[in-house]
């Protein structure tokens, strides 16, 4: 539950024994604590070390879980892409290799790297895991809106708002904080919008003309 102070102890570990039976334990443990914490980049660097003291320690692949998603967090998308990656493919049946999937999908997705995403969500979603499909089906729709497959893209959105807490995928910090946001097919969610938003409608009415139909709460309050 705290991570900074857990850091610290691990750090004094790994500088004071180093060569003890387990220093590496505690160099994992290390890597954890500082991603946990917020520090990313000390994180990605105590990786590192990590792999040039115990490349061959069993627990390269938990390392390497935790140094792809501070470089996912930090925007080393093609590193983080890279490490999930080679760590699904080294122990594909492993526990972290189902968490690998979804944020190596994230990874790509977020280097524009739409096709392979959309595969690795489809392989999120085809698992069926609870805690991991609302963010494979949103990550997935997203792409498939993009490309234009609109239809496809709806039919995902209503299957998350039928299977999944809508609670778990953090709409509320969308609908509720500070600014303004702007949600693509919000017909597919209205039971979640806030009571007060401003709906705006856009109807193709010939080849490049279009109506604008704008619905607001009255009285206006923003």
């Amino acid at each position: 539950g705290r991570p900074g102070p857990a850091a610290k102890v691990f750090e004094t570990v790994v500088r004071r024994y180093k060569k003890h039976d387990l220093a590496d334990d505690a160099a994992a443990g290390w890597v954890e604590a500082l991603y946990r914490d917020g520090r990313f980049k000390d994180a990605i660097a105590r990786s590192r070390e990590f792999e040039a003291a115990w490349g061959d320690s069993p627990l390269r692949g938990r390392v390497a879980f935790f140094q792809g998603q501070a470089e996912l967090a930090t925007g080393a998308f093609a590193d983080a892409s890279m490490r999930f990656a080679d760590l699904i493919k080294s122990d594909p049946d492993g526990s972290l290799a189902k968490d690998a999937t979804l944020l190596l999908a994230q990874a790509r997705h977020h280097a524009g790297e739409t096709d392979a995403a959309a595969a690795d969500y489809r392989k999120v979603i085809e698992r069926g895991n609870r805690d991991r499909t609302p963010d494979a089906l949103l990550g997935l729709a997203m792409i498939l809106q993009q490309k234009g497959s609109g239809d496809e893209a709806g039919e995902l959105l209503d299957r998350l708002m039928d299977t999944a807490d809508a609670e778990t995928i953090g709409y509320r910090e969308y609908f509720y904080g500070d600014g303004v946001s702007v949600v693509e097919w919000a017909d597919k969610i209205k039971a979640i919008l806030p009571k007060r938003h401003i709906s705006v409608k856009f109807d193709v009415t010939g080849d490049t003309t279009r109506r604008i139909t704008v619905t607001r709460p009255t009285p206006l309050e923003i």
